[in-house]
This record gives structure tokens, sequence and C-alpha cells, in this order.
């Protein structure tokens, strides 16, 4: 009897033991920072604005969106869309960053949507990024989703917070205006 009640004490705590580290790892998979992912995402974009690098702007796409979006023309064309030296660009505190959940039979999936800006000599931009930060269903869709780039000029609002169309056409979408019926050219 003895025995018995050590073996099921041993498993009940074994069980414990497992769960709680399991649980950690999801914590920590769903709820890292935030603004610290977003933060390190929208870096990484600046500096391939920065270094005129559209290689590495592409290379920040989830592989889905590489297969199914023209991304290089795209890229190439953000990057002579921003004018002049980049003076300063914000954090995504500045603006928040909204979390999205998706749960289902233990699979998890986290999208983020975030908005920054960009200061340079000539001109202030606006951008939105929505990217997937997490994916046990397809890990090809973990990247960058869109990013959406408007220019101060053509951005005439009073939400200092850019966020695209709100549908998030995937790849690189320049100068939309949501409340324009169409891009603008």
């Amino acid at each position: 009897m003895k025995r018995f009640f050590c073996l099921v004490l041993t498993v009940i705590i074994m069980l414990s033991l497992t769960s709680c580290s399991l649980g950690n790892r999801m914590k920590n998979i769903l709820f890292e920072d935030n603004n610290s992912i977003a933060n390190s995402t929208f870096e990484k974009v600046v500096e391939s604005i920065k270094n005129k690098d559209s290689d590495k702007l592409i290379s920040l796409f989830s592989p889905n969106i590489k297969n199914t979006a023209d991304l290089s023309e795209d890229a190439h064309n953000l990057i002579e869309f921003v004018k002049g030296n980049i003076i300063s660009f914000s954090d995504a505190r500045d603006s928040g960053v909204g979390a999205s959940y998706h749960s289902e039979h233990g699979k998890k999936q986290k999208i983020l949507d975030s908005s920054f800006t960009i200061i340079t000599e000539i001109d202030k931009y606006y951008l939105s990024i929505f990217e997937c930060t997490h994916n046990d269903f397809d890990k090809d869709n973990v990247g960058i989703i869109s990013i959406y780039v408007i220019g101060s000029d053509q951005w005439n609002s009073d939400d200092p917070v850019y966020r695209g169309n709100d549908i998030y056409s995937p790849g690189i979408n320049l100068n939309y205006n949501p409340k324009r019926t169409k891009d603008i050219d």
C-alpha cells in the first residue's frame, strides 16, 4: 500500500512539473513582449531601406508571401519611395501593437499588427506592418505578411496611427490611403 501511494505521488509530481514547463513554453511563445518583436522587425525594415537592400527586405516576408507576391519590384519601389536620409523613427509603444491569437487542437498562431513613423530630412512616412510571429498550422506563414507605407502628404488624417486598409493585402503596398477608393500612383 505504501509502495502504491509513493508511485501515485511520484506520477502526480511528474505530471505537475511537466505541465508547468509546457505551460511556460506556450506562455513564452504567445506572450513574449509584442513591442520588442514589432520593434525588431521594424528595425530590420529600416535597416533595409537605409542600406537600399531589397533582398534583405524581401527576406523578412513569410515564405508563403514570397511565393505568391512579386516582391522584387515592390521592395525596390519602397526603398526608392522613402526620400532622404532617415533621421529618426518611432517605437512600437508610440502607436501600440495589436496582437491576435488563435488556438485550435493544441496548435497556436500569433499575429502582430504594428504602426510606425519614419522621419527623413525630406518627409515623414507612416508604416503599418502585419506579421505572423508563430504558426503551428503552417510554418511557412511566419514572417511579414504585409507592409503599408504612405507619405505625410498623402496621409491627411486626424488619426496619427496608420493601419493601411485593415484587410492586410499581402506584400508591399505604397501610398494606400483608406479614405480613397483606390491606391494612389
